[in-house]
């Protein structure tokens, strides 16, 4: 009997003993899990919309008015509300939230997701409202100038990608999600989103080897003025350089500049920059805005190209002998961004924004005829869609520079591209063109 007892007892020790090995086991995982946690890196994740619901109906209903649409303060402003579920267990959380009209965002946040900072941006920041759990959060810091975007491409989403992880504090961004209008079941976030578009370099991914590598431009690249190939590598320090709008002479001694206020082109002494001549243009001839010239000087003459709005575009030729103008003729309704000179054809060859979004190449004969060569998609130009909405806006500006055989450099960077601005964030993309093929490939980006 007394065996049996001290048995049981043992037995029941040697339970407690076992009990309380696994508890501490189960406490070493939970305090190594915990450990593991607090060295996981934090993330920034990101979510951005255009206008919620509500503002919606009010506008397509006709009665939005200032009464109606300048609303009390929060929480009282609107029924405008997107609810966002946050649940990422581990690493310390900063949500970022932005739109263009003002929201109410409802964030639930999981008892295990530790959420460090709310920031919201767009330009509805400082009449947004933000709810954690329900419960009125005031203490979010609000970025005005740094403007919401719903979608991955476009200047404001390389904007938010390149420069707002930096201003607090992150390398890049974990994720983004976003949506014209707000969805009503609103966004999850529970961990990042491989997307390729969140890395500041992802262009690297796109970069080609030229294949015709003899190729060079004039341009500004890198805080550099001059001559280029096209991977971005300077040949020559030159200035000054030919742009589209202001043309040289071959002995760079003069430059061709065409005043829009009076209609006149300003030769200049490229040396001491003073406009040593002027070339009026007949009253009434052109219309429209000045897009480019070049200098023909095989011809004694300069060519330059006039557009507006959806009109034909206007290619007039002014003889430099005689200062005598003809309407040379048209690219038809597209808008010129530069002319090229190709000498062994003695033609001109002419890079063009067409009204469907598209970049064009096109060659002008001498006598004026004109003809479409090529016409590329932004889609198809890596990292166009970087420098322009293609929702609401004309592609971006681009100019043909260069061009051997059948290739030809096309590229985007707006005026930056032929100044020298060291303080300047202007995009640059360079794409060198197989006229043959279509084929654009991206060879240098900045």
């Amino acid at each position: 009997m007394i065996r049996a007892v001290v048995s049981g007892i043992g037995l029941i020790f040697a339970g407690y003993i076992g009990a309380l090995a696994t508890s501490q086991t189960a406490q070493a995982e939970r305090t190594a899990t915990i450990a593991e946690f607090e060295t996981l890196e934090p993330e920034l994740h990101v979510v951005g919309v255009y206008h919620g619901r509500d503002s919606e109906r009010t506008i397509a209903s006709g009665a939005c008015s200032h009464a109606v649409c300048d609303l009390p303060a929060w929480p009282d402003r609107s029924q405008d509300v997107l609810p966002i579920e946050l649940s990422r267990p581990g690493p310390p959380v900063t949500l970022v939230v932005g739109s263009y009209a003002a929201l109410n965002w409802d964030i639930r946040v999981d008892e295990h997701t530790k959420l460090e900072e709310v920031i919201v941006i767009g330009y509805g920041t400082n009449k947004a409202a933000v709810a954690v759990n329900g419960e009125l959060r005031n203490d979010v810091l609000r970025y005005r100038q740094i403007s919401a975007t719903y979608k991955t491409y476009g200047p404001d989403f390389r904007t938010l990608v390149e420069e707002l992880p930096s201003q607090i504090g992150f390398e890049q961004i974990s994720s983004f999600q976003g949506n014209y209008r707000a969805p009503s079941s609103g966004f999850v976030i529970n961990g990042p989103i491989d997307q390729p578009e969140l890395q500041p370099n992802y262009l690297d991914g796109w970069l080609q080897e030229p294949q015709n590598a003899e190729l060079t431009f004039e341009a500004s690249l890198h805080g550099q003025v001059g001559e280029f190939q096209l991977d971005g590598t300077l040949v020559v320090a030159r200035t000054p350089i030919d742009t589209p709008r202001t043309r040289l002479s071959t002995a760079r001694d003069r430059r061709y500049r065409w005043d829009q206020s009076r209609s006149i082109v300003n030769v200049v002494d490229a040396t001491n920059k003073r406009v040593v001549s002027a070339i009026s243009a007949p009253r009434g001839a052109v219309r429209g805005h000045f897009h480019t010239m070049i200098l023909d000087e095989k011809r004694n003459r300069l060519l330059l190209a006039f557009q507006a709005g959806a009109l034909e575009s206007q290619i007039f030729a002014v003889n430099l002998s005689t200062l005598q103008w003809e309407e040379l003729g048209t690219t038809g309704r597209t808008q010129p961004t530069a002319f090229y000179y190709d000498a062994p054809t003695d033609t001109f060859l002419i890079s063009f924004n067409d009204l469907m979004k598209k970049a064009g190449i096109g060659r002008l004969s001498a006598n004026g005829e004109f003809e479409v060569l090529r016409t590329i998609s932004a889609s198809d130009l890596p990292g166009m869609t970087d420098l322009f909405d293609p929702e609401n806006d004309m592609i971006a500006p681009f100019y043909i520079l260069g061009a051997q055989d059948h290739h030809v450099v096309l590229a985007a960077g707006r005026r930056g591209l032929f100044s020298i601005n060291r303080n300047s964030k202007q995009k640059k993309r360079v794409y060198e063109v197989n006229l043959e093929t279509g084929e654009a490939r991206l060879t240098f980006y900045e």
